[in-house]
C-alpha cells in the first residue's frame, strides 16, 4: 500500500513536470512562430557590432553552439546547432541540431540597426533519413533562435 501511494506521487509529479516543460517548449514568445522573414530591431548600436557579436563565440542558454560566416561588412550566414534545453525528445536527434542556417542583412539607421533573417537552408550533413527535410524549421526551433536574438541582442520584432 505504501509504495503505491508513492509511486503514484512520483508519477503526479512527472505529470507536472511533462506539462510545464510541454508549455515551456511551445510558447509564443512575443507572438513569433517563424524567424524566417522576420526584421529586428537592436536599439542603441551600430552594424559593426552586431556583426561582431554574432561572430564572437556566444555561450547561450538556448542554443548550444553558432557558427557566424561574415559575407560582406553588414551580412552574414549565422548557422545554428542544438537546441540547448530539453525538447521532450530522446535518441540522437533529442537537441534537433539540423544545423538551420539563417542569412542576416543588417542596416543602420540612425542609432539602431535593423536586421532582416531569411532561412537559407538545413545542413546536410548533419541530417539523417528520418530527420526534418532542409524546409525551414518548425516552431520549437524557432522558438529557441527567437530566444538566442533575444538573450544576446534584447530585439524587438519590426515586422
Amino acid at each position: 500500500m505504501f509504495w503505491s501511494i508513492v509511486f503514484g506521487m512520483i508519477m503526479v509529479f512527472l505529470f507536472i513536470y511533462k506539462i510545464k516543460n510541454y508549455k515551456k517548449i511551445n510558447e509564443k514568445i512575443g507572438g513569433v512562430t517563424t524567424i524566417d522573414g522576420i526584421k529586428y530591431l537592436v536599439n542603441n548600436t551600430d552594424v559593426n557590432y552586431v556583426m561582431y557579436k554574432l561572430g564572437s563565440t556566444i555561450i547561450s542558454k538556448n542554443i548550444k553552439e553558432t557558427s557566424f560566416e561574415k559575407i560582406n561588412g553588414h551580412e552574414g550566414i549565422l548557422t545554428f546547432g542544438g537546441v540547448a534545453y530539453n525538447v521532450n525528445l530522446r535518441g540522437s536527434e533529442s537537441d534537433m541540431n539540423i544545423g538551420a542556417a539563417y542569412r542576416i542583412k543588417c542596416t543602420q539607421q540612425g542609432s539602431n540597426v535593423y536586421m532582416e533573417i531569411s532561412f537559407e537552408k538545413s545542413d546536410i550533413r548533419l541530417r539523417k533519413l528520418w530527420s526534418p527535410s532542409s524546409n525551414s524549421p518548425e516552431l520549437v526551433r524557432n522558438q529557441a533562435y527567437h530566444r538566442f536574438f533575444k538573450e544576446v541582442f534584447d530585439v524587438k520584432v519590426v515586422s
